[in-house]
């Protein structure tokens, strides 16, 4: 059975991308969603931008059109927009639910 030479770069890419996400997840578990985002998602482009810069591709990796760059600033606008939705309703359960065990005296009010 031949085996492609892509598989192995496909599976170290979705591995660090899951690494990637668990980590992002984490940072924003209980700080404020735009900054870790923010920083996230800067830290992602500066190693993107040295990866291109050391392989001498920076010019073709920014050669894009205004189409291209659109896309990608509504991939970002939704992307965001779904953190700070699930973040935001994460937070807002967890008063509630807080709310609902004080309510029923399962929880202390000092807690």
């Amino acid at each position: 059975m031949m085996i492609n030479g892509w598989w192995l770069p496909v599976v170290v890419s979705a591995l660090c991308m899951g690494i990637y996400d668990i980590c992002k997840k984490d940072a924003v578990k209980d700080n404020s969603v735009m900054p870790a985002l923010f920083f996230t998602v800067l830290s992602g482009t500066l190693f993107f931008m040295a990866g291109a810069v050391c392989s001498g591709n920076l010019l073709n990796t920014l050669r894009c059109s205004f189409v291209e760059y659109f896309f990608v600033l509504i991939k970002s606008v939704i992307i965001s927009s779904s953190w700070i939705c699930v973040c935001g309703n994460c937070r807002l359960l967890s008063h509630l639910r807080s709310v609902q065990l004080l309510r029923y005296g399962l929880l202390s009010a000092e807690s």
